[in-house]
Parts: structure tokens; sequence; C-alpha cells
């Protein structure tokens, strides 16, 4: 799932605000096995960071606290990742994807492996 930061929220902690919208989407991904949330600042044109969400607060104020395990702190420029596109969003490059958007499995293994991080790790 891709979550953008804004530059008011944009250092990367153990804790992070999911507005409502995303709420449906990652709860799912988190039902069905694991789910990453994968970090971009649409200021700066870079993802900053991927992480596997631990668990989900109480929604206040139309956001929910969530709890994060960070696999990567790295930045990854939207130039490194220009190639990669989500099928599940019509084609559309990851970098201009919405907030909250699902990315397609390979895709978001490839955006992985720019981080440096194995999906293989995931499995616990």
């Amino acid at each position: 799932v891709l979550c953008t930061l804004y530059p008011l929220c944009s250092s990367l902690q153990d804790n992070y605000f999911i507005h409502r919208q995303c709420l449906p989407l990652i709860e799912k991904s988190a039902k069905s096995g694991i789910a990453v949330l994968m970090f971009f600042v649409p200021d700066s044109g870079q993802f900053q960071g991927c992480a596997r969400l631990k668990s989900i607060g109480k929604l206040n104020r139309g956001l929910a606290l969530a709890s994060l395990e960070w696999l990567s702190r790295s930045r990854v420029s939207s130039r490194d990742a220009q190639h990669l596109s989500n099928s599940w969003d019509g084609g559309r490059r990851l970098y201009v994807a919405r907030d909250g958007q699902a990315i397609d499995f390979s895709s978001g293994k490839e955006l992985l492996a720019l981080f440096r991080v194995s999906p293989s790790s995931l499995v616990k």
C-alpha cells in the first residue's frame, strides 16, 4: 500500500497516522497476511522508506495511529522507480499514485528491491 508523507509528518517514526479513506485497504491487507506500507513524499520526489504494519489503533478525528516495523528508511528517487507502474491502478506510475493505493505484487516486489528489502524477509 502506498502512503503519502507530507512535510508536517515526514519524520520516519514507529507510529504513523493513517487517513480514514486508506484504512479499509490497509486493514484488508493486514487480514490477508502482511501489509507493507511504502512512503512517498511528493515535495521531495522520493520514496522515503517502507514498513510492515504491526497494528492499527482507534480512529480519532479521521486518523488512526498505526504501529510500524521499519524495513528500510532509505530513500529511493522517483527517477530510480520511474519504470514501475501499477497494474491495479490503470498502469499509472507508482510515484504518481494516490494516498492509500494498493500496489500490484510485481511492482511492490521491485520497489522493495530498490529499498534492498527481500520479500522473503517479510515472512516470519
